[in-house]
């Protein structure tokens, strides 16, 4: 995973096989959320300039999005985070004043708009911390 995530490299994995070792499905055909929760992340569909690295902590279920600005280009990022933040998310942005963040529930997606003013931004998405 880090050797994928360093090159902005993606991978899948195509078992749907039922109520077998390693098919992503039970019996019913409904998804193993342990199983899920082990191969599938969150990761950034559309990256507001130019991405310099990307890296997702399993284990503290984090990611991370670092990129630079680039000129034409809208600075909204567009990361899919599907159901791995169901208790709640926390995103934090390196720019001075933070970032605006929109969440689309139905896409599974938020959307992050960065400071265009500041040339270098890391975006990290955790999850929220329980109260």
């Amino acid at each position: 995973e880090s050797l994928l995530g360093a090159h902005a490299a993606g991978g899948a994995l195509w078992s749907y096989d039922r109520d077998s070792a390693f098919g992503l499905l039970d019996q019913g055909g409904a998804p193993k959320p342990d199983l899920m929760q082990a191969v599938a992340r969150p990761y950034a569909r559309v990256v507001g300039g130019n991405p310099v690295a990307t890296s997702y902590d399993f284990a503290a279920r984090t990611l991370s999005l670092h990129f630079r600005n680039r000129g034409g280009v809208e600075p909204w990022s567009v990361v899919y985070v599907g159901d791995h933040y169901a208790g709640g998310l926390r995103v934090t942005a390196r720019d001075a004043d933070g970032a605006r963040v929109a969440r689309d529930a139905a896409a599974g997606e938020i959307k992050v708009r960065v400071d265009p003013d500041i040339q270098e931004h890391v975006i990290t998405l955790s999850p929220r911390s329980a109260p």
